[in-house]
């Protein structure tokens, strides 16, 4: 039998038809932190559940508090469990959204334990070889059974068709040695039917297998609301924000003595909302800096409307991922750590751009 071929995608690959694209199974990325959703996600698993595929779901880890990302994640794709795989994306990239806890795997741990609890669900955990399992102590994680879905290039080169037998170093993926689930190996993967690069995936479990980790107890998951105070060592900075704007923690001393440590992190938050340009901070909101949805509607307060008009006019006049990683070829953004603030200051996923760039360099 042999092994299973897949991608995993997220919002900028919108396009891709999930139904008819080449493949075994199809993972997407439904949400990340405590505010941000694939805007595109539920077309994109329905379409592979309707295209024969197995499906996958993944949570992109922001460390904002383990109670508030799981919620936040299952409370989205709770109509799905039991019908796709969960996996939870453990990676540390300024540009694409910083995970507070990366160097913390207990905190992936406790992530995926309350997914279990609550829903019966073994997870995959999701990372690179070296700047993840072989660089933190994974032990715990590997004990508790989770899978493995691990990520390793041989190059950013072209790689035209699912590849059978992709290169991988000797080297172990640290506590999980040689037990490897799924391996991401490519981000330029090319198939039919999409025009750019695709992230590649091969899956060394059965078709049996996988499929049996898409169970989960759909009907009795309970995902818990946030508290209007939720506990300070916990919360993310989003919830606490929306909190104080809501008159949950006072004004003044008494705002200072409820929130404690956290204050001056908070109030910095708020003081940004009251006293800076709506332009710049419009161009925050497109870099997710201050959620989606409701979330963005309570942190922002009265300065929501405002800022909204002006992120909707920056979304319409955006250009194409592929348009600007032309630019950047061309030297139109900078170099380096300049043109991640010059993309992410002009509200583009910076990101997804330099995989773009990559890809092209690469062709």
């Amino acid at each position: 039998m042999g092994n299973l071929h897949g991608i995993d995608i997220a919002s900028y690959q919108a396009g891709v038809d999930t139904k008819i694209i080449a493949g075994d199974f199809i993972i997407v990325k439904a949400t990340q932190g405590t505010g941000y959703i694939n805007p595109y996600w539920k077309k994109q698993i329905d379409g592979a559940i309707k295209g024969g595929k197995i499906p996958g779901l993944y949570h992109y880890a922001s460390g904002q508090g383990v109670q508030a990302e799981v919620n936040f994640f299952l409370q989205t794709i709770k109509d799905y469990i039991g019908k796709a795989i969960l996996a939870l994306d453990w990676e540390y990239i300024p540009a694409g959204g910083v995970n507070r806890e990366f160097k913390n795997p207990a905190y992936a741990k406790a992530f995926m334990d309350e997914v279990k609890k609550r829903t019966g669900a073994t997870m995959f955990i999701y990372g690179s070889k070296d700047s993840c399992f072989n660089a933190m102590d994974w032990t715990p994680v590997k004990k508790a059974g989770y899978k493995l879905w691990g990520a390793q290039y041989a190059s950013y080169a072209a790689v035209n068709g699912y590849n059978p037998t992709p290169w991988q170093s000797a080297r172990p993926w640290g506590a999980f040695g040689q037990d490897l689930s799924i391996f991401q190996y490519t981000s330029n993967l090319r198939l039919p039917g999409w025009a750019g690069g695709l992230d590649g995936d091969i899956c060394y479990l059965s078709k049996e297998e996988l499929q049996a980790l898409t169970s989960g107890k759909a009907t009795e998951t309970v995902v818990i609301p946030p508290a209007d105070n939720p506990p300070l060592d916990r919360a993310s900075t989003l919830a606490l924000v929306a909190a104080v704007m809501a008159g949950k923690y006072g004004t003044g001393e008494t705002r200072k003595k409820k929130l404690g440590d956290r204050y001056e992190e908070i109030q910095g938050v708020i003081n940004d909302i009251f006293e800076t340009s709506a332009s710049v901070l419009a161009d925050d909101v497109l870099t997710g800096k201050f959620g989606s949805g409701e979330i963005r509607k309570k942190v922002l307060g009265h300065r929501y409307a405002e800022i909204q008009k002006i992120v909707n006019a920056k979304l319409a006049a955006q250009k194409s991922v592929e348009d600007l990683a032309q630019e950047v070829i061309a030297g139109k953004w900078g170099d380096g750590d300049e043109r991640v603030r010059n993309l992410r200051a002009a509200g583009y996923d910076s990101a997804a751009v330099q995989k773009a760039v990559n890809r092209l360099m690469a062709a």
